[in-house]
């Protein structure tokens, strides 16, 4: 059960960092978006062609980051389903250990201590 766990949460910390790294990539693209913008429409004498690099540019960037995010998606799906397969184990060891303790005579069992005030 301990391993099943460690492993979620190194799947957790895993996505946690794709998710990172791609929040940084938008944010990278976005500034870059904002001061090609500004440049632009400060020096208004800029040629057609270079406007056309820099939309051809952007739309590679936006596919890029769109692959990416596909990726990341498919990774969190599979981390739910693996953590839906953890979480039937844990249930399962639960479910066995509780018929184990059922079978226990009650003269074995730890008693029972009242809640004490900290």
């Amino acid at each position: 059960m301990e391993t099943a766990a460690k492993k979620l949460e190194i799947l957790f910390s895993e996505a946690e960092q794709q998710l990172n790294v791609l929040s940084t990539k938008v944010d990278a693209q976005c500034r870059l978006l904002d001061h090609n913008a500004s440049s632009s429409t400060l020096n208004s004498s800029t040629d057609t062609l270079s406007k056309t690099s820099s939309v051809t540019c952007m739309v590679g960037c936006v596919k890029d980051l769109r692959a990416e995010l596909h990726s990341v998606a498919e990774d969190v799906a599979t981390l739910q389903q693996q953590q839906q397969q953890v979480m039937q184990s844990i249930q399962c060891e639960l479910l066995k250990l509780s018929q184990n303790l059922s079978g226990v005579a009650p003269e074995h069992m730890c008693p029972v201590l009242p809640p004490t005030s900290c």
